[in-house]
């Protein structure tokens, strides 16, 4: 009994493409959309739009989340504190490969400017209690095509238990 979307980005517009599941074997196309990475995915179609993962557009979509009017933000971060995103080092492939799609490649070629201020906004607001933030308490040394299983689970792990560690809070702040 929850509210469940998906997030793509739109390669003809640059912007985010936020979907509300339904029925998930019709709107299968924009889930599968909301984790193509770039490069390494397909460009998913899905009524007409043509989609890619959303974290090219909206990274954490807090705002959007905001924006609905939910009351209680919960925030789960990849990155540990401190993580700043540098320029994408296959920008000219991009170029090559997004050629017909200008407007999504302005979103990758600033993607880092957006996703380091968007961090920096996260903290401001955990600071001041409107969002709560769960993230992992080391840097993340697993990349994202990691392939060594031993490393994956590894992540895995540490995952469930900065998410134990912060239940009592998490429970504290639903409360309240």
């Amino acid at each position: 009994p929850i509210r469940f979307e998906a997030v793509s980005t739109n390669l003809e517009t640059g912007e985010a493409d936020y979907h509300e599941m339904h029925d998930y074997h019709d709107d299968l196309p924009y889930l599968i959309a909301s984790s193509s990475m770039p490069l390494v995915s397909q460009i998913v179609e899905a009524d007409g739009k043509l989609l890619l993962d959303g974290g090219t557009s909206d990274s954490v979509p807090l705002l959007h989340s905001m924006l609905t009017g939910a009351s209680k933000h919960i925030v789960v971060l990849t990155q540990a504190a401190g993580y700043k995103k540098k320029p994408n080092k296959l920008m000219a492939l991009m170029r090559q490969r997004y050629a017909d799609y200008p407007y999504y490649l302005d979103r990758l070629q600033y993607r880092h400017y957006e996703y380091n201020r968007l961090y920096r906004w996260i903290e401001r607001e955990q600071a001041a209690g409107r969002i709560f933030v769960i993230r992992p308490p080391e840097p993340v040394t697993v990349s994202s095509m990691e392939h060594d299983t031993n490393k994956l689970l590894a992540l895995y792990e540490q995952g469930l238990a900065a998410a134990a560690q912060a239940w009592p809070k998490l429970q504290e702040y639903l409360a309240g």
